[in-house]
Formats: structure tokens, sequence, C-alpha cells
């Protein structure tokens, strides 16, 4: 006779070999869904020995009677990648010069632009912006030239090439539908959750200053392509780890198609990482919001040429119309910033020496001003609101008693202080008592508080009452406004229309 236990194994085994199998199927990605895979690449002396004019400190540089040295090296990559940067340490003396070139598969060389400090804690690392490029292999090619013989050559070491695999995430897709929504909408930017930003990798804690100005950049890199949340999640990663900057540089970033993407994390006022001059010491980020092109616009200095059109220029001024109103910044004023006195809305390269943002960028300045303005005074009020939501049904039984919420958000420029700001319901265009009337109200018209401490611009205000519905069945229209100081708001006037049914005996 069979032992209990052993026919219990028996049935059990074939279920939970099955679960153990189902287990190790699952696709990794699943478990993770935004990891970053990340590869590196460090020249050595194994892998170009004949490069090296120091060997022990591993030291590159021109040998004594030459103009030039070229270093070129073939790599296969571990894995699939999307993006390539390359860091090293040294300096570029006068009248010499550094380049560094990447070749993915068989395709072009490109030239890789080289990155400008961004903080003032001294990088040891330089590095080069990224270059988006599918692949699994890559050369990678090191040119230092010098005028003459008599010149210096420049010094490097430690050269790392990167190469990044960020295209497991929210797609592409995703981000540009949100964003496509963002236009009929109060969501305008796309939320690093929206794009997915792993919080692990930020480790620099927000710092806040008031902005005074907008400073326009290029990223030099991909402009978003077919999957522009993978750009920024690869931007994120070089940004916050390979660079050491702890979080996105950027506070804002704009794809080919004119989404517009938080980046540094912290919200409102928050110090990013984009302009800092080390030649005047000068650090730029304190008082300035960053915002980055996704894509390359110098005619001179690009991988990858890209168009400035026009969804990208519209979402650009909207952004900095609507940033300009809740700050009390004039697009198309002028301020002194530190040591110079500059327009409000500036290029990377009036604050520092770089030709970031390009010339197909910068050129068009003047006209980002003039449209930045013009959406600003289109719509500039120091109070305005705008009804979000409301939880009053469109249909109730007479005679029905219901707690509500009803949202707005502040839509003006000052911020909503709460003793100062109530809500008033009114019933129709009379501005009678409304019919849903409680006991519970302490004003005829209601004049509820809202909920928050303060409400700043750009933030929702709620406010929450008991409302009770007529007897007599009908259609009712209640009219709602908000007040500031007994006087209302711009554009909070809202009619909410509920029918009113029979109770049943």
């Amino acid at each position: 006779m069979l032992n209990k236990n052993y026919l219990l194994l028996v049935f059990l085994f074939p279920l939970l070999f099955g679960v153990l199998v189902g287990i190790l199927l699952i696709d990794p990605v699943v478990a993770n869904p935004s990891e970053t895979k990340v590869g590196q690449i460090t020249l050595n002396e194994s892998n170009t020995a004949s490069a090296f004019s120091n060997t022990e400190n591993l030291l590159i540089s021109i040998p004594e009677n030459k103009l030039e040295e070229v270093i070129e090296k073939e790599e296969k990559a571990d894995f699939k990648f999307n993006a390539v940067g390359l860091q090293y340490e040294g300096n570029v003396p006068e009248n010499s010069n550094l380049e560094f070139y990447l070749q993915v598969e068989d395709g072009e060389w490109q030239l890789m632009p080289m990155m400008e400090p961004a903080t003032e804690q001294g990088e040891e690392l330089k590095a080069t912006d990224l270059l988006f490029e599918n692949g699994e292999s890559l050369k990678y090619k090191i040119v230092l030239r010098r005028n003459s013989t008599s010149d210096k050559s420049p010094v490097i070491s430690n050269v790392k090439v990167t190469y990044l695999n960020t295209t497991f995430g929210p797609k592409g897709e995703r981000s540009s539908a949100l964003g496509q929504r963002s236009a009929q909408s109060s969501k305008f930017v796309i939320s690093r959750e929206d794009w997915g930003a792993d919080e692990s990798y930020r480790f620099w804690g927000p710092e806040y200053a008031e902005p005074k100005k907008f400073v326009i950049h290029h990223t030099a890199g991909g402009n978003g392509g077919d999957d522009p949340a993978a750009t920024m999640r690869a931007i994120y990663y070089w940004h916050a780890v390979a660079l050491g900057w702890g979080d996105v540089g950027y506070n804002y970033l704009l794809d080919s198609e004119g989404n517009v993407y938080e980046g540094r994390y912290g919200g409102n006022n928050v110090i990013g990482a984009h302009v800092y001059n080390e030649v005047k010491n000068i650090n730029y980020n304190k008082g300035t919001i960053g915002i980055s092109i996704m894509g390359c616009y110098d005619d001179n200095n690009c991988p990858t040429l890209n168009k400035f059109n026009k969804k990208i220029k519209n979402s650009l001024t909207t952004l900095i119309a609507k940033k300009s109103k809740a700050l009390n910044i004039k697009p198309k004023g002028q301020s002194v910033l530190f040591d110079v006195k500059t327009p409000n809305i500036v290029g990377h390269k009036d604050l520092d020496y770089t030709t970031c943002p390009g010339n197909r960028i910068y050129k068009k300045m003047k006209r980002i001003r003039i449209q930045a303005k013009k959406k600003y005074s289109n719509n500039t009020y120091a109070w305005r609101g705008k009804m979000e939501d409301n939880t009053i049904r469109t249909a109730y039984l007479g005679d029905w008693k219901q707690e509500v919420t009803v949202s707005y958000k502040n839509t003006g420029t000052r911020t909503w202080k709460k003793e100062k700001t109530y809500l008033k319901v009114y019933n129709d265009d009379k501005e009678d008592v409304s019919k849903f009337k409680n006991r519970s109200w302490k004003d005829k018209y209601g004049k509820f508080e809202f909920n928050e401490k303060s409400v700043p611009p750009g933030e929702t205000a709620t406010f929450t009452f008991t409302i009770n519905t007529p007897k007599k069945p009908d259609l009712y229209n209640n009219i709602f406004k908000v007040f500031i100081n007994k006087s209302p708001i711009n554009k909070s006037k809202t009619m909410v229309t509920t029918r009113v049914d029979k109770t049943p005996k």
C-alpha cells in the first residue's frame, strides 16, 4: 500500500514543476520595466599598447616629432545598444585639438560633440554627448592634433566608451499620445513616471532658487525618433550616473513632435545642471530654467543634423509662456543675472563658451521671444481660474443629500490664499440662491473655503461641501464662481446642469 505522503508528492510534483518553469520563462524585462542595460569599454594598454607614450599612467599623447596621433579600435558589445557616449580625463592645450569619432556597425564615422561643464563640482571626467544609433558592434577613433611640433600635445587618459540599451520601458508611442492629449488638457508636461525614470539613479537632492531666465539648449544627440521615452532614459542615465550629476541636467526636454518631458526631479523652481561657465566660475544654474531640444541643430558640429520644426517651436513657446506667467518673467524683457544683462530667454552660448543650442535654433531666438510674449500677453491674469472637475452627478432623485467636491486650477499668476479665497454657488444666471442649498452652508451662496493651505499658480484647489437636491423634478443649472477678496476671478464662472427625477413612492 502506498504511503499517503508519497501519493501527495506524486500529485503535487507536476503542479510545482509547472509553476517553476513558468517563473523561469518570465521575461526579466517585465519584472523591471524601465531597466537600463549598461556596457563599458576601457581603452588600456592591452587593447592598444602602441598608443601610449607613458604606459605606467596610461597617458595618450602625440609622439615628439609628429603633428597627429590617431588611435582606432573595433569592439563587439555584450548586447544590442541604442546609445553610446565617451568619457576621458586630460587637457587640450592652446594650438592643439582632440576629436572623438564613433562608427556603429557599418555606418559612417560620426564626430562626437563635446559636452560643456554644467556644474561647479569640477568634473574630472570630460565627456561627449550621446550618439543614438542601434547596433551590437562599434569602432571608436581618437584623433590628437597640434599646429606644430613645438606646441604642447593634448594629454588624455582613462578613456571609456559606455553603451546603453534603454528600450525597456514605456514606449515612445505612449509618450507621444500623452503629449498630444496635453494640448487639450491641463497635463502639458509628460512626467518622469510616464517616461520611465528609474528613481534609484537619482542621488542629488533638489535645491531651489527663483528663476529669472530661460536657457535654451540642444542635446546634440538623437531627436527622440520612434521612441523618445528611451532617449529620455538614456540622457537621464548619462547625466545622473555616468557624469555624476545625480539627475537629468535640464529642467525640461522636447522631442521632435513637440512633446514636453519633465527633466530634473523636484518640481517648480528646482535648480538644474545645464549651464556653468568654467572660465568665469559662475553657476548660472541658479536663477535659470534649462530647456533642451532633443537632437542636434548646428550646421558645423552634428553627427546628424535635425530640423527645428513648427511643432517644437510651438511647444517651446507655450512652455515658456506658461512658466513666465507663473513666475512673472517677461518673455521679451531683459535682466541682470550675476555679471551680465541679457534677454530673459537666451541660448546656452549667451552664458558660456559653446555653440549650443546650434545655429539653427539660435537664429530663431528673436522669434521665440516674440511668440512667447504673444502667448503670455493673450492669457495673462493675476487672478484666473478654471474648473477642472466635480463630483456632482448628472442626475439625482429629489430631496437627496450628498457630499461633493469641486476642483479649480489656478491659471493666473498669483497664489490663492485660504483666508481670502472662496467658492460661491448660485441658481442659474440670475444669481439667486441655489436650489441645492444645504443647511450646513454658512452663507446663502455657500462661500466655501478650499481644502489646501494655499494654491500656487498651476496647482489645484478642492472645495468640499454638501448639497441637497430639490423635491421638484426638473433640469437645474448651478453657477459656480471663485472669489478673491470679494471679487470674482477671471474665467472661474462655470455652469453645471443636473437633472432631478421624481422620487418613487
